[in-house]
């Protein structure tokens, strides 16, 4: 049986969808009887590229026997802008038996050899045809040495041989052969076109289709023609001839529409609870999470146009009924948080390939999400409330002081009952840190009865107040201490690389949702802060918790003292003169051991 996009592929230029401008082109070629040597045609996948190329090559070999002129036409002389598809040339072709219209890939034929080969060939004149028609599919994949060997017959080549080159990255063919083509660039077809194309399959089939279905087929196609109808043939195997928007859902493993409306409203609610039931449930359902975080991607896509401008709802691509409900939920948004949440999830698409747990990614975005805010937080009552991240300041992040640390003379007039609150690690604590080969959890608190840094800012005898929700932050960091090789344990089952980084990390506070990690250098700091690599720390970290957490790195500041440069040095060993690689190089330079200075 043949597929379907095989069995409608167009056989006039009539029937080639969303390619105005270059059917107009060639056909205005043919009807002045311009007809280049060398052609490019370039764009993605499934739009037309082959084909249109097999028709140019019925046209400008059509017989045309209805037309009596044709037979006496000259070289150079007008030809009909469409093949009539009845003459032998162009059954020849479209049955695809044409001696003269070959066909090359690319792929498997680009080597300097077959090049060679192909030089050859194009001087023996057509069998049976005006012209001999090459058309080189995927014709990036020619090797270099190929396209030098095909220069000159590019340049040059006989009066009776046309060369059609398609490709889907143009950049990678040399400019001398781009140069000796010319260029034309399909572009993906619209959700209309796509669309239109299916209903005419479907009414020659006999299928009954829902137009939403056939909608949805056609926005997962994702602008390419061949892939509308390969969706289409596998919709008819899934359903049968009444296909419907429900079994479209099903096969393509998408969410249904009324649980990505409630998703939107969650997440535009602030209600994270009811947001990560409705992720687990899609989940459980067997719906893809990558494939519900791009629906909801394009649902506040679409709420972003109507909030900036109501005009644009005729290019999106939802259903009338469904605008007042989207123009009702935008005027109540705010546009600068929907543009933060839309980042938010377009990011996290890349996070999906090397996620341990496939919905981690779609849960840490929505959570990530929610608290920013867009609308009013969801009704009382709700039995969790997403972690408040406190904003970025200019102070440095606090970081727990070692027990052996002195205390500061200038915080001597603190009161002596002060609570306990983090501060900066003196310049000893971040020494004996840095001497460490391996990585040592710091104290979780400081001394009670240590007293802040910043003291002298306050009036004697005021008091210091602590952080609302310090006990269970620091509960919080004792648990990540404890689990610490859980953590490089998820983390390398991911990458070995970012493992290796986290090793010489230690996390040092958990304010709100956020993990403070101290790292030995600003190279390792920035390499953990890439979206990537901060994604795996992060999921690592929420599992081993069992709540959302986050990740900020700091570098460890380094050691200055007036005693010098080598302030910071671990002591100098003594070699051991009884060792015997010690003594022959003793021999060898004529030298003897110094005692340390």
């Amino acid at each position: 049986m043949t597929t379907l996009y095989r069995k409608w592929r167009p056989q006039t230029f009539a029937e080639v969808r969303g390619q105005e401008r270059v059917v107009r082109t060639l056909q205005n070629a043919l009807c002045a009887g311009r007809i280049g040597h060398a052609y490019l045609f370039c764009g993605p996948r499934g739009v037309g590229k082959t084909t249109t190329a097999r028709l140019f090559a019925k046209a400008v070999n059509c017989l045309h026997e209805d037309d009596p002129a044709a037979a006496a036409r000259q070289p150079g002389a007008p030809i009909p802008a469409e093949p009539d598809n009845s003459c032998s040339i162009c059954r020849q072709i479209t049955d695809g038996r044409s001696l003269d219209v070959i066909e090359i890939d690319a792929a498997s034929n680009g080597r300097v050899d077959d090049a060679r080969d192909l030089r050859d060939q194009i001087n023996f004149a057509p069998n049976e045809a005006r012209f001999k028609f090459y058309i080189i599919d995927e014709a990036h994949q020619i090797t270099k040495d190929a396209f030098d060997a095909l220069l000159k017959t590019f340049e040059e080549p006989p009066a009776h041989v046309i060369f059609v080159l398609a490709t889907t990255d143009p950049n990678k063919v040399p400019p001398t052969i781009l140069s000796r083509c010319q260029r034309f660039d399909f572009r993906r077809l619209s959700v209309v076109d796509i669309r239109a194309s299916l209903i005419d399959i479907c009414a020659a089939e006999g299928v009954e289709a829902d137009p939403a279905a056939l909608e949805l087929l056609a926005r997962a196609a994702d602008g390419s023609s061949r892939d509308s109808q390969s969706l289409l043939d596998q919709a008819i195997a899934f359903s049968g001839q009444q296909i419907s928007l429900a079994a479209v859902r099903s096969m393509l493993g998408l969410a249904s529409a009324e649980m990505v409306e409630q998703l939107v409203d969650a997440l535009l609610g602030g209600d994270a609870r009811t947001g990560l039931e409705l992720i687990n449930q899609a989940a459980d359902a067997g719906v893809d999470p990558r494939g519900l975080n791009r629906e909801l991607v394009e649902h506040l896509r679409a709420l972003l146009l109507l909030k900036v401008s109501s005009d644009t709802a005729a290019t999106l691509d939802v259903a009338p009924e469904s605008l007042p409900a989207l123009r009702e939920r935008a005027a109540r948004l705010n546009t600068a948080a929907l543009v933060r949440q839309i980042k938010i999830f377009s990011d996290a698409d890349f996070g999906f390939r090397a996620a341990l747990q496939a919905q981690l990614p779609l849960e840490l975005a929505f959570l990530q999400a929610t608290e920013i805010g867009a609308s009013p937080p969801a009704a009382a009552g709700a039995a969790y409330q997403p972690p408040v991240i406190p904003a970025a300041t200019t102070a440095a992040p606090s970081v727990p002081v070692p027990p052996q640390a002195p205390v500061p003379k200038r915080a001597a007039a603190a009161p002596a009952a002060a609570e306990a609150v983090r501060q900066p690690a003196s310049e000893e604590g971040t020494a004996a840190a840095e001497s460490k080969a391996e990585w040592q959890p710091s104290p979780a608190i400081a001394p009670a009865d240590q007293a802040p840094a910043d003291a002298e800012e306050q009036e004697p005898g005021s008091e210091q107040p602590a952080p609302a929700a310090d006990s269970e932050d620091q509960a919080l960091l004792q648990t990540i201490l404890d689990r610490w090789p859980q953590v490089l344990d998820g983390v390398g089952a991911q990458s070995k690389t970012v493992q290796a980084l986290l090793r010489s990390c230690a996390a040092t506070s958990f304010e709100g949702a956020t993990v403070s990690l101290l790292c030995d250098a600003e190279f390792h700091a920035n390499t953990l802060q890439k979206p990537e690599n901060k994604r795996m720390v992060e999921g690592a970290l929420s599992r081993v918790l069992g709540r959302p957490c986050y990740v900020k790195c700091q570098v460890r500041q380094k050691k200055t003292d007036a005693s010098g440069p080598r302030a910071n040095e671990p002591d100098a060993v003594k070699p051991d003169e009884n060792d015997p690689l010690v003594r022959a190089a003793l021999r060898m330079l004529n030298a003897r051991v110094l005692e340390n200075n």
